[in-house]
């Protein structure tokens, strides 16, 4: 009895110590919003999300989010309306320092956390793996290895393939593109001239070929198909240099070289083949500060693209040498209308924000903005881009460089610290000679979102 006793004392200890450090907390977010450009016109987003996070020793933390969602829009198995529940986070992570004047932090995330590559254009999403990190005051080395196919579909952004596309639409598929992610950064923060420099390496192999019944064609197969397609493996390297110029203007600059092999149906031999994968990305942009006229933010900011004239159709579509189409592995939102994949497009914006009350002593009434941004929208090539089907640009069918100009505006204000509300609303304005005969010129949406934190 002894024994028990005193083994029942040291949990009830440890316990006590755990739930000492325990923080927990929930949001609510609404998203309402109406498009012409989306089926359906209305769309109906909420979020509850329940967040804990705990010390479990020195350097250990724990941290888990859950959410449940409602949306009358989804990819979830092309229904009109989605009630699922998603694991957000639940990261196992540490911290270990060295003592000295210039000590080594090494750092680890354990289970499914938040990812991303430098240019945030490339990957931006959670996977289930491992990350392991080293840093010190010249430089930082972070290594990430992980899985992309325990993400639900909702959850996912991940259509790089036909695969992919069909998964969406195949109600019997619960979960998204199943991908293995590596990817090796190097951060050197103020290397020259208080510039920052980040290097990366980055690979994505689909599992589909690994796996029993996955309808992949083979090459050789002579008859092309609409609907299928093979794996699409690709590595990316990276180089990022960010920093001040002068003052409060700032720079950032980055330029991605995308390799790997693409199933391809080369129209000149009859048959499906595995082609390289040669393919480029070029961001960049100058941001401007002024916080003390109205707390004046200006931005000007430009993405390249690259894209493949030979192009078919727009997932898998090669059909003579190599695919120098750029595929990012996950979705990024460019505007509020229309937002395009970063793939065959060339697209810049200038943006300007700012604080009309910032002058006021009242904080709730101080942080209340407006921003503007207008954004053109090209494509280097005549190939397709993934767009709705008001723009007969997306299967090659003109010779149309110039799709249009996007206008967004929005009203951002957070009254309290747990409330946040935002106005946002864009009007597209198309290139006539780019247009579908039976869509018209201008397609407009707006959307109103709220967050509560509890």
């Amino acid at each position: 009895m002894r024994k028990h006793g005193l083994l029942l004392l040291v949990v009830a200890t440890v316990t006590c110590g755990t739930l000492s450090a325990l923080d927990f907390g929930g949001t609510i977010d609404n998203t309402s919003g109406y498009f012409t450009s989306s089926s359906p016109n209305y769309n109906q987003a909420n979020k509850l999300a329940l967040w804990f996070n705990t010390q479990l020793g020195p350097h250990v933390f724990f941290d888990a989010q859950v959410s449940g969602y409602y949306q009358n829009q989804t990819t979830y198995g092309g229904t009109s309306f989605g009630l699922y529940a998603d694991l957000d986070r639940l990261d196992l992570r540490g911290q270990i320092a060295e003592e000295g004047a210039n000590p080594n932090l090494l750092s680890f995330d354990f289970g499914r956390f938040a990812a991303n590559d430098p240019t945030g254009l490339i990957y931006d999403q959670g996977l289930d793996g491992l990350r392991i990190g080293l840093a010190n005051p010249y430089f930082s080395v972070t290594t990430t290895l992980g899985y992309t196919g325990l993400t639900i579909k909702p959850s996912s952004s991940i259509i790089m393939s036909l695969a992919d596309l069909n998964g969406i639409t195949t109600q019997a598929q619960y979960f998204g593109s199943p991908r293995a992610i590596g990817m090796l950064s190097i951060d050197m923060p103020g290397l020259l001239l208080r510039q920052d420099v980040a290097l990366a390496a980055m690979a994505e192999v689909d599992v589909r070929p690994f796996m029993a019944n996955n309808n992949l064609l083979s090459p050789g197969t002579t008859v092309r198909s609409p609907t299928e397609g093979g794996s699409l493996d690709s590595q990316y390297f990276i180089a990022k240099v960010s920093g001040p110029i002068v003052g409060s203007l700032f720079w950032n600059g980055a330029f991605a070289v995308q390799t790997g092999q693409m199933l391809s149906y080369i129209v000149a031999d009859g048959q499906y083949e595995y082609k390289p994968i040669l393919a480029y990305l070029a961001t960049g942009g100058f941001h401007l500060y002024a916080p003390q006229l109205l707390k004046l933010a200006v931005g000007l900011d430009a993405t390249y693209a690259s894209g493949d004239r030979d192009f078919a159709t727009f997932y898998e579509g090669n059909t003579a040498g190599n695919a120098t189409a750029f595929i990012p592995i996950t979705q990024k939102t460019v505007a509020a209308v229309f937002s395009p994949q970063i793939d065959n497009i060339l697209t810049g914006s200038l943006s300007v924000s700012f604080k009309p009350l910032s002058g006021l002593k009242n904080p709730n009434l101080s942080n209340l903005q407006f921003e503007v941004k207008g954004i053109p929208f090209l494509r280097p090539t005549t190939g397709p881009i993934s767009a709705t089907s008001f723009l007969t640009a997306i299967n090659g069918g003109n010779t149309q460089y110039y799709l249009g100009t996007e206008v967004d505006g929005s009203i951002k204000y957070r009254p309290f610290s747990d409330l946040g509300l935002s106005i946002t609303g864009g009007a597209f304005i198309a290139n006539p000679a780019a247009l579908a005969s039976s869509a018209g010129a201008l397609q407009w949406g707006g959307k109103v979102e709220a967050s509560l934190s509890l």
